[in-house]
């Protein structure tokens, strides 16, 4: 879960909060503008990539993990329950 006074970032660095925020916006940016190039054509990605393709569902589920992270930052998303056992 996230501490509001730092995160890691995948950097070994710890982030604060600004900086988490800062860092979550720049990979939901690049994440969906990168998929933007992804599209379905005659059956196939347009990366040449058969359907569905891998690295489109990366980058989406890339964005919406982050978007997940800056709603729950914000206090807009559900708390996450532990699963059950």
């Amino acid at each position: 879960m996230y501490d509001d006074s730092t995160s890691m970032a995948g950097t070994g660095r710890v982030l604060n909060r600004e900086q988490f925020v800062a860092y979550a916006r720049g990979r939901i940016d690049a994440a969906t503008a990168l998929l933007h190039e992804h599209a379905r054509v005659n059956g196939v990605c347009t990366c040449g990539r058969a359907l569905p393709c891998p690295l489109a569902q990366t980058l989406a589920s890339t964005a919406t993990h982050y978007r997940r992270r800056l709603a729950a930052i914000a206090g807009t998303a559900p708390p996450r329950r532990a699963p059950r056992r």
